[in-house]
């Protein structure tokens, strides 16, 4: 004879009233499955503080020589829009570097070809006290007017 919810009930019941308690196996359980949360999540969470703590770094250090060429790219993309390296002289004048701490400190020198004539258009940072330096250099046109076009050089130098 198989017993029903029902009759299971009423038969715990009778043995709560009495004072006796025979079906404490049921609450045993339910501990062991919350203690098993507790130790899961206690668990996922040690994981993800440790994460957090070691500070996982997924993009690597450009060398001074990437910072360079990043910052040359962003300074001619500023003068000239359609990337044909031809530069109107009246935008030397306000030449912006879009310098944002990647280097210790920058100087940004306009040298023209066959006039011997050299300008600095920009500087930032610090002053250079020794170490690496480089050098990133991109050929320009520098148009003054129509008819008066001039090659020079572009030299960005990064410490």
């Amino acid at each position: 004879m198989s017993l029903g919810p029902l009759h299971v009930c009423k038969r715990l019941g009778k043995h709560i009233s009495k004072g006796k308690w025979e079906g404490h196996e049921a609450v045993g359980g339910f501990i062991e499955a919350m203690l098993a949360i507790v130790i899961v999540t206690s668990g996922t969470i040690l994981l993800t503080l440790s994460f957090a703590i070691v500070g996982v770094d997924i993009t690597p250090d450009l060398t001074l020589e990437e910072r360079c060429e990043g910052l040359m790219k962003e300074t001619l993309h500023g003068l000239d829009d359609d990337a044909d390296l031809m530069i109107f002289h009246s935008d030397l004048e306000r030449v912006d570097v879009p310098y944002d701490g990647i280097l210790d400190g920058y100087s940004l020198i306009l040298m023209k070809i066959g006039k011997n004539d050299l300008k600095i258009l920009a500087s930032g940072g610090g002053e250079y006290h020794g170490g690496e330096k480089f050098c990133e250099r991109q050929p320009v046109n520098i148009c003054s007017s129509p008819r008066d076009v001039e090659a020079a050089v572009l030299v960005m130098w990064g410490w």
